[in-house]
């Protein structure tokens, strides 16, 4: 990443309400949330559709995926979450979304290690076409996602904390693409969503307010299904935990304070 995107990052050290950019040339009415799985992409969709006159859309792409928008309207505000590496990693393997059959998801040490790669819902329509506006046909179902793969080489990526780069770095491009966009860490919302929430309600003119809807569920986990594992952080062994370290991107993380 460029010194100016590192900067950029390096404001929500100190800033809980997130960081935005808004345009100005029209007065916002709608947001679409993106961010990698298991990030709160549901959380903070909820928190801003519940609390701000903003509606929620699906109109750019998928919101765990690399950006397909062919341009955004200047009433639109993109949101980015981003969350911890390392809880997001161990999120990721108790909860592997659609992972493909070639990826390990009984063993943490060889999930951390194998290539990524999920499988395309058989549902089409309800996963697809409908929620996200894709062009698809409606008998690839099982097959590999491709949208999961890097997109410029086309290959599987080597292993997720290679993805978590590639789709940050791409997720944050969206700021140079002539729209609003906030960003805002995972961390921050759990522990007071009140003030991201205010600089969403001053960036729409809305007034302020004392009195927030706050998540009622648990932020990852909204529809209250149990996860398929229940590891923790702590239960990371040391050559997995010096692995991760290895393999993320310190410069980034540590620019978002994660390092």
């Amino acid at each position: 990443m460029t010194a100016e995107e590192l900067e950029f990052l390096s404001r929500l050290r100190h800033r809980p309400e997130g960081v935005m950019c808004v345009l100005g040339k029209q007065a916002l009415a709608d947001f679409q949330v993106f961010g990698e799985r298991s990030s709160g992409t549901n959380a903070v969709e909820w928190l801003i559709k519940e609390n701000t006159n903003l509606d929620p859309v699906k109109s750019y792409g998928w919101k765990h995926g690399f950006p397909v928008a062919l341009a955004y309207h200047p009433a639109s505000l993109i949101v980015l979450i981003v969350r911890d590496p390392i809880d997001w990693v161990v999120s990721m393997f108790n909860n592997p979304h659609a992972a493909h059959k070639d990826v390990n998801t009984r063993d943490f040490s060889a999930f951390i290690r194998g290539e990524w790669a999920m499988f395309v819902r058989p549902r089409i329509d309800r996963f697809w076409k409908r929620p996200w506006q894709m062009t698809v046909r409606s008998d690839v179902g099982g097959q590999e996602c491709v949208f999961d793969r890097d997109p410029i080489t086309g290959r599987r990526f080597r292993n997720v904390m290679q993805m978590r780069y590639a789709k940050l770095s791409s997720m944050l491009s969206i700021r140079n693409r002539e729209t609003n966009f906030c960003l805002v860490k995972f961390e921050d919302l759990i522990s007071d969503p009140r003030p991201f929430l205010q600089s969403i309600r001053c960036a729409t003119a809305q007034r302020p307010v004392a009195n927030f809807k706050l998540l009622p569920t648990d932020p990852l986990n909204p529809k209250g299904k149990p996860a398929e594992r229940a590891m923790k952080r702590d239960d990371i062994s040391e050559e997995d935990y010096n692995y991760l370290l290895q393999e993320l991107d310190a410069e980034t993380e540590n620019a978002l304070g994660y390092l």
